[in-house]
């Protein structure tokens, strides 16, 4: 759900993008390190770390929300930096 990746629809769309990743995760770390909102745009900066001993993966990056009636209605994250 970057920039670089194809968008995805819905809940199922969601899970299915992210199951490899949790699915090879022993523990999901999220540290939101800023928000910001205006209107009904929500940005977030934040370091998603997925441990693992076979697939660990820390992200750095900018989370950007479209709400529509209270909910996401378009989310897209653009990386900052990645570890592997």
């Amino acid at each position: 759900m970057t920039e670089t990746t194809v968008p995805v629809n819905g809940h199922e769309g969601v899970i299915q993008r992210l199951k490899s990743y949790v699915d090879a995760t022993d523990r999901l770390e999220y540290e939101v390190l800023e928000i910001f909102a205006s209107g009904l745009v929500a940005m977030n900066h934040r370091i998603d770390r997925y441990i693992s001993t076979t697939r660990p993966l820390i992200w750095e990056g900018v989370g950007v929300f479209f709400m529509q009636n209270g909910k996401i209605k378009e989310w897209s994250d653009y990386t900052i930096s990645v570890n592997r």
